[in-house]
């Protein structure tokens, strides 16, 4: 993926793969203590690290990681804890919807 197509996946999409490669490798579970919270984020950060790196090499630039193409990756990792916080809908909200 070139650093245009990057920067057009949003970031909630990042943080669903990489939710689905760190519970194919914990048995199905989101994280959930302090330790697999970071791991999770240390995932995600690797994540970024190889897109930079086949960037880098693709394009023959080392300086590709401040490019404002990694805005998505930046909010995946601010917004990390959205991968384990549990949802639900407000019950006031289902009654409006049915």
């Amino acid at each position: 993926m070139d650093s245009h197509h990057a920067s057009h996946v949003p970031y909630v999409v990042l943080l669903i793969k990489v939710l689905a490669q760190y519970r194919a490798e914990h048995d199905g579970k989101a994280p959930q203590t302090r330790e697999e919270k970071n791991a999770f984020k240390a995932l995600l950060n690797d994540v970024l690290e190889r897109q930079k790196e086949r960037l880098a090499q693709k394009m023959g630039d080392s300086d590709v990681g401040h490019a404002p193409e990694w805005q998505n990756f930046e909010e995946a990792a601010h917004f990390a804890f959205k991968a384990w916080t549990p949802y639900e809908i407000p019950v006031e909200v289902q009654a409006l919807l049915n």
